[in-house]
């Protein structure tokens, strides 16, 4: 089986490479921006033909053309596969946005810092203990990344991108071809995700919600007050706004950091894994509920569960949004339709059963999805009451 894997290292450019770099974030940005305005003028202009849209072949030669003029000669200087890429990602941008997988794209901002990608012609020179050196197109110095891990597969290509908080990184997409591993279908999950806790499973395990980022959001309130205060176009709003980036930057690792432990957990312990196909959307309107939903980063998590099921050969499976698992009976099916979000235990008025709303969500969600797999005796059903499982609150922080 084959897939694509990438790895992501520290950069330590000298003052000549990171200009070399920003110059070639900028070109790269400014190639995109220029062409989806272009892209969305012709499509204003053209609207009412047949031919509403600009394909990547007639982009890449208007880029040509860009690069005669004398006012945008600086865009030699950087490879010109690197702008050719940024045209690629722009057209399967507007390929996702038809298909309406994404929204429309957007213009791309220098503050967030930015990306470039060398699809050929890139060599790692030298292999250190901690250390490597790599080429790359248009630079003739080597540039520094730090080789925390090995590296397995046919290096594609590497992208060098800079931070908002002025870091600089290298990834290298790497294809492999793994041993397809046997799923013996014996093991199957529901998981439940929620705000009070992050995920509660058919096991009855409790993965609690991270709360250490709870701590940096109190420095992140201080910093955005004197931020707000601050003069605008000065000095010192321009360090609290990297200050801000800084403190932004801490939380989302930490959060990427702990669902990537969740998820690791949960794919290696199981065959069959099904959650819930949410509306994040549609919950984000909720103005009272939208922090803490956006907090739990709902569709980054089951993004995970995704591709590492895929890599280790694991099935997962998501249930419809509109199932009403919270509200059916696992014991004997009976559906309460006043049951309120505040109600976390509530008692089945047909069975008497004393329920845990998350816990007999997950139940429900686990049956659903085994059903619409067609797959018989997967797992023990929990709803007869034969089977009493203990809850297991487990925690990576």
């Amino acid at each position: 089986m084959k897939i694509n894997k990438s790895y992501k290292f520290r950069l330590y450019p000298n003052k000549e490479q990171k200009i070399f770099i920003n110059k070639s974030i900028g070109s790269c940005r400014f190639v995109y921006n220029y062409f989806l305005d272009y892209k969305t003028k012709y499509y204003i202009e053209h609207k009412t033909e047949k031919k509403k849209n600009i394909s990547f072949i007639e982009t890449e030669h208007q880029l040509k053309l860009l690069k005669e003029k004398k006012e945008l000669e600086w865009l030699n200087e950087i490879n010109s596969q690197s702008l050719q890429f940024s045209l690629r990602n722009l057209d399967s941008a507007y390929s996702r946005f038809y298909k309406k997988v994404s929204g429309f794209p957007t213009f791309k901002k220098k503050r967030n810092g930015g990306s470039f990608t060398v699809p050929q012609f890139f060599q790692i020179v030298e292999e250190r203990n901690k250390f490597s050196f790599i080429k790359i197109p248009k630079l003739k110095q080597l540039l520094k990344f730090r080789a925390s891990r090995i590296m397995e597969g046919k290096l594609l290509y590497c992208t060098v991108s800079k931070t908002s908080t002025d870091m600089y990184f290298i990834s290298f997409t790497t294809e492999q071809e793994v041993p397809e591993k046997e799923n013996k279908k014996k093991k199957a999950i529901g998981v439940d995700l929620g705000i009070k806790t992050l995920a509660v499973t058919s096991n009855n395990e409790v993965f609690k919600t991270n709360n250490k980022f709870k701590v940096k959001e109190k420095k992140l309130k201080k910093i955005q007050r004197k931020h707000s205060k601050a003069k605008k176009g000065g000095t010192n709003r321009n360090k609290l706004r990297k200050k801000l980036a800084v403190q932004y930057e801490k939380i989302k690792n930490s959060r990427n950091d702990y669902l990537h432990k969740i998820s690791n957990y949960i794919v290696e312990n199981q065959d069959i894994i099904i959650t819930e196909d949410l509306n994040i959307k549609g919950m984000m309107q909720n103005h009272c509920l939208a922090k803490a939903i956006s907090n739990q980063s709902f569709y980054e998590f089951t993004r995970q569960l995704e591709y590492k099921a895929t890599w280790n050969n694991k099935i997962f499976y998501q249930i419809n949004r509109w199932y009403p698992s919270s509200q059916i009976c696992n014991h004997c099916g009976y559906q309460n339709k006043q049951l309120k979000l505040s109600d976390r235990i509530w008692i089945c008025p047909n069975c008497h059963k004393e329920i845990d709303r998350d816990f007999n969500a997950a139940c429900n969600i686990r049956d659903l999805g085994l059903s619409d797999l067609s797959i018989v005796g997967a797992t023990k059903s929990y709803a007869s009451g034969r089977t009493k499982v203990t809850e297991r609150i487990i925690s990576f922080q």
